[in-house]
C-alpha cells in the first residue's frame, strides 16, 4: 500500500468537471528490461544510426532491451552472413533474387557486404547502450530445406560464440513466429520437438542462456499450449506473444471510443461482447500457468504496435498513433510482462544519397510512420518516441493499482525506488480536462510532460498543490516527489 504517513486527503468538494485520482495497492516491479525495441539488421545501418543520433536517443528514453536480427528475417537470417538482403535465406536459392527490401546490395557483394549489422556489431551497441541483447535462433531455414542438423549446428556456433567472447547475452529467441503460414507453419506439434533438440544442443555448450518460446499466440492456455509445455517446458523460460492491435482495422475513432483500449485476441478485431485490455489477457494467461503448475515461465512480448489500417481506410495520424502506442505499453506493464519490444524501430529506410556498398530502392509500402524513427534522412524520431520519453521512469518502479472518477481519464501508476510516485494520466476525450490526486503522500507535485493528438509538448499544467490540467486527447506524465 502507499504509505501511512503524510497522506494528502481530500479536505474538499471538487468541481464537477474534475477527475479525481486513486491509488491503490503496491503490486509487481516492472522489469528493469521492458522497454524494448526490434532492431532489423538490414536496416539499422551503421550511417542511419550516426545521422539520427540514435544510441544517445535510445540512453536518453533508457531502452532496456534491443531485439536481433529483427522480427520475420529471423526465420531467414544465418548469423554468420549478415551481409544477405533482408528477406533472403542463404539456403533457399529460390530466395536468392528477391527484391522486397528497400536496402540491398545484390547476390555479388553477399560475402563482402559490411553495411549490414553482423552479431559483435550488435551486442557492441548494446554495451554502449546499456540494453539488454536479446538474439534470435533461426529454426525454420532446416525445416524448409530438410537441413534440421545443419540448423542446429549454427545454433550451437552461435551459443559457442556468445561464451568465448563473454558476451553479455543471457537471451534467446528460439525463432519469430512458427504459427504463422509465412515462409513456413510449423506443423502440429513440430515446433516443440524441434525447439527441444536445438535447445538441448544449445544447452550443452551454453547453460546459462534462457530460452524463449513462441509455440502459438493465443493469450490463454490453448491444447497445443499444454502439449508444447508437456513436451519442451523443461526448456522454456519464456513464453512470447505478438500484440497488434487492430488487426488490421485500427480506425482512430475506434481507439478514441475505446476506454480503456480493448481487442479480442492478439491479432484481429471482431466487433465484441467479450473484450479484454492486454493487461487482462497478461494476467490471465499467467494466473493459468501458475494453475497448471507452470508459474515459473515469464511472458515476453517481442513484437507490438498498432497495426496498418487496410486500404481505403484512412492512417492514424503520427501523434494520435503515439498516444495509442502509450496506452498499449502501459497495458503490457500492467500486466507484469518481462520484455515488450515495439516493432519496428526502423524500417524499409531510405539511404542517404551516395551510400556505398549498396542501392536504395522506393519502399514497397507507403510511408507511415510508427516506427520509433522515421525512416528517411535525418531519421527524425516519431511522435512515439516523445511517448516513450514520458515513460522511461517505469521500468524497475513498482506497479501501483490507480483508478480515475471519469472513464474518459486512464490512469497507470508505479513508485519508483526513490519513493517518487508516478502517475501516466490519458485523456481519451476532446475537452481539457482537470484531475486531482486523491490521498497521495505529501510532496511536490512536478508535471514531467506531455504529448497531445497534434504531437505538441508540454501542454499539461499544474493547477495546484495536487492537480493537474490534461491537453485534449493526450497523454501526461505526473510525479510526486517525497518532501
Amino acid at each position: 500500500m502507499l504509505p501511512a504517513c503524510a497522506v494528502r486527503a481530500a479536505t474538499e468538494p471538487l468541481p464537477s468537471n474534475v477527475a479525481r485520482v486513486f491509488f491503490g495497492e503496491e503490486r509487481h516491479q516492472v522489469s528493469p528490461i521492458l522497454t524494448g525495441f526490434n532492431t532489423s539488421y538490414f536496416n539499422d545501418l551503421d550511417v542511419v544510426w550516426e545521422t539520427g543520433n540514435v544510441e544517445e536517443r535510445l540512453r536518453e528514453i533508457r531502452a532496456g532491451a534491443l531485439r536481433y536480427p529483427g522480427g520475420e528475417e529471423t526465420s531467414r537470417f544465418h548469423w554468420e552472413h549478415p551481409g544477405v538482403d533482408g528477406y533472403i535465406d542463404l539456403w533457399n536459392p529460390e530466395l536468392h533474387d528477391q527484391q522486397w527490401q528497400s536496402v540491398r546490395v545484390g547476390r555479388a557483394n553477399w560475402d563482402r557486404n559490411e553495411l549490414f549489422v553482423d552479431l559483435d556489431k550488435f551486442v557492441a551497441r548494446c554495451v554502449r547502450i546499456g540494453a539488454e541483447p536479446i538474439v534470435g535462433v533461426n529454426m525454420t531455414s532446416g525445416e524448409v530445406m530438410n537441413r534440421r542438423a545443419d540448423g542446429i549446428a549454427e545454433a550451437v556456433r552461435l551459443a559457442q560464440r556468445i561464451v568465448e567472447r563473454g558476451y553479455p547475452v543471457r537471451y534467446l529467441y528460439m525463432d519469430n513466429e512458427p504459427w504463422h503460414p509465412g515462409y513456413y507453419l510449423f506443423p502440429g506439434d513440430t515446433y516443440a520437438e524441434v525447439y527441444v533438440e536445438y535447445a538441448r544442443a544449445i544447452r550443452q555448450v551454453a547453460p546459462h542462456l534462457k530460452f524463449i518460446a513462441s509455440p502459438n499466440n493465443q493469450p490463454r492456455f490453448t491444447p497445443h499450449l499444454e502439449t508444447f509445455l508437456r513436451l519442451a517446458g523443461d526448456y522454456t523460460d519464456y513464453l512470447n506473444l505478438h500484440f497488434y492491435w487492430g488487426g488490421g482495422r485500427p480506425i482512430e475513432e475506434r481507439w478514441k471510443r475505446s476506454r480503456p483500449m480493448i481487442t479480442t485476441s492478439a491479432w484481429k478485431w471482431i466487433e465484441p461482447e467479450n473484450t479484454r485490455t492486454y493487461t487482462e489477457y497478461l494476467k490471465r494467461l499467467r494466473a493459468q500457468l501458475a494453475e497448471k503448475g507452470q508459474g515459473r515461465i515469464g511472458l515476453t512480448v517481442l513484437e507490438w504496435n498498432i497495426a496498418l489500417p487496410k486500404e481505403p481506410e484512412p492512417s492514424i495520424p503520427p501523434a494520435v498513433r503515439a498516444l495509442a502506442q502509450g496506452e498499449m505499453f502501459l497495458q503490457i506493464a500492467g500486466g507484469d510482462a518481462h520484455i515488450a519490444c515495439m516493432w519496428p524501430m526502423f524500417w524499409q529506410v531510405e539511404a542517404p544519397p551516395g551510400l556505398e556498398g549498396g542501392v536504395s530502392y522506393p519502399p514497397t509500402r507507403p510511408r507511415r510512420w510508427r516506427g520509433l524513427f522515421e525512416m528517411t534522412p535525418p531519421y527524425r524520431p516519431t511522435p512515439g518516441y516523445e511517448v516513450f520519453r514520458l515513460l522511461k521512469d517505469l521500468p524497475g518502479s513498482r506497479w501501483v493499482d490507480a483508478s480515475s472518477s471519469d472513464p474518459a481519464v486512464i490512469v497507470s501508476a508505479a513508485r519508483d525506488g526513490q519513493g517518487a510516485l508516478h502517475a501516466w494520466v490519458l485523456n481519451k476525450s476532446g475537452e481539457i480536462r482537470t484531475v486531482a490526486l486523491e490521498k497521495v503522500p505529501d510532496g511536490r507535485l512536478e508535471v514531467a510532460g506531455s504529448i497531445d493528438e497534434a504531437g505538441n509538448t508540454g501542454g499539461a499544467v499544474a493547477t495546484g498543490p495536487f492537480s493537474s490540467s490534461l491537453p485534449p486527447w493526450s497523454l501526461t506524465h505526473l510525479r510526486v516527489l517525497p518532501r
